[in-house]
């Protein structure tokens, strides 16, 4: 893998002496294909209208030409680093001997905090953009004018979550991380000019963890030319999609499958539970032996197996924040069910989306949706109405830009190390 790569923009409509912008990734943002990415992408897109964007990003894996190519389109220059597992396993254990955030250590990277450095003694940016609390650190000691970070959602709350719904020794762990990470949230309020998480709930919630944060919400969006709606289908179908090995895709799959999808089954003899998304870890893995499952796993393109199924459901019982999948599902024009917490972060309200609790309720529900068809096809136009006026990224990402103004004159911020991995 390269490890940086420049690459000069010869957009024509690009001007000279733009503003620089850094912009930091701890994922390539490149393709839209899971949530994190989807954000960074859009973000991404929009900040390229007014700024030189220089990325610099972690990666995991390597990008083909065209992901490459993509990139290009909306970045002065590029720099990639990847990421070592070997090496972030260390930190992490570092982590815990030294008393600090593990999600910090894990994405702690010298060579890539190097190269930024690099980048800004010999560039000099006018305003920087981390993406999760995982990059802030790459900006320790640099004298950039405006710094944001998007936090997305609050990480911290999200680790407390997984306790509650954890035994034993990995209980324990969580436990930690969520009281370590809070620390380390609460300090980069001091660090960054403005603070941005993805809905009012989330900033709510960080404003108890910082108080004198500056946050702004800026939502998650739906990109509706790619997403289009689709033709009613009657077959009794539900899809799940998203990435399989993620905690809280895998619990609620988990929950649906074991408390929900007999009684559904026994109700509907041929219904059907598509599974769709990259990553399926062995728990998903096991779930297509059950009656009525079938794993798709990785595909090309969501949007053919959204437009096969009657029902799209999100049984998310402890994810955070505006789900993309739901949004993608409401595009199209389906009918989705999901938690009432999903629906509330989204603003959406009972006639554009269902919403069910208990077992009981998404039994009850699905039956419904799947016997009553021309409930369906109100419910997917009022999705997609809803998204349309309220979801598009050229909306939820209207203040982004605004975020870099200079910000008003205030108390001089804290210079203070931040939590550093071992």
């Amino acid at each position: 893998m390269m490890n940086s790569v420049v690459n000069e923009s010869r957009n024509p409509e690009r001007c000279p002496n733009r503003p620089r912008l850094l912009m930091l990734t701890h994922r390539l943002p490149y393709p839209p294909d899971k949530g994190e990415r989807i954000r960074a992408y859009h973000m991404l897109r929009r900040l390229a209208r007014h700024f030189d964007v220089f990325l610099a990003c972690l990666c995991d894996e390597s990008p083909t030409l065209d992901h490459w190519r993509r990139l290009e389109r909306y970045t002065k220059r590029i720099a990639l680093w990847p990421q070592r597992s070997v090496g972030s396993v260390l930190r992490t254990g570092g982590a815990l001997v030294c008393g600090r955030s593990i999600t910090a250590a894990y994405f702690r990277n010298h060579c890539l905090t190097q190269e930024i450095k690099h980048w800004h003694q010999t560039i000099g940016f006018d305003a920087a953009l981390a993406v999760c609390s995982s990059m802030a650190g790459c900006l320790h000691g640099l004298d950039i004018p405006i710094r944001v970070l998007d936090l997305i959602d609050v990480d911290s709350a999200k680790w407390a979550d997984y306790a509650r719904r954890t035994d034993g020794p990995r209980a324990a762990l969580y436990r930690w991380e969520a009281t370590h990470l809070a620390d380390y949230e609460r300090e980069l309020a001091q660090r960054f000019d403005r603070i941005v998480l993805t809905t009012d709930a989330e900033a709510a919630l960080y404003k108890q963890i910082a108080p004198g944060a500056s946050v702004t919400v800026v939502p998650n969006g739906v990109d509706l030319d790619y997403f289009q709606p689709a033709a009613h289908v009657d077959q009794p179908v539900a899809v799940f999609t998203g990435v399989l090995n993620y905690r809280p895709n895998v619990d609620g799959l988990g929950w649906l499958i074991e408390n929900v999808w007999p009684a559904v089954r026994h109700r509907h003899p041929d219904a059907v539970l598509r599974i769709v998304g990259r990553d399926p870890n062995a728990a998903v893995k096991s779930m297509a032996s059950r009656p009525g499952v079938e794993l798709v796993g990785p595909v090309p393109d969501i949007r053919p197996h959204l437009a096969r199924a009657a029902v799209s459901v999100a049984p998310l019982r402890m994810a955070r924040g505006v789900q993309n999948k739901v949004l993608e599902a409401m595009a199209m024009a389906r009918p989705v069910l999901t938690m009432p917490s999903i629906a509330h972060a989204i603003g959406a309200d009972e006639t554009c989306l269902c919403t069910a609790e208990s077992a009981g309720q998404w039994l009850e529900t699905l039956t419904v949706l799947f016997d009553d068809a021309p409930r369906r096809i109100q419910l997917g136009s009022a999705a997609r109405a809803f998204v349309e006026h309220a979801r598009h990224w050229d909306q939820t990402l209207e203040a982004l830009s605004q975020l870099f103004s200079p910000p008003p004159p205030t108390a001089p911020k804290v210079d203070r190390e931040i939590h550093r991995a071992a």
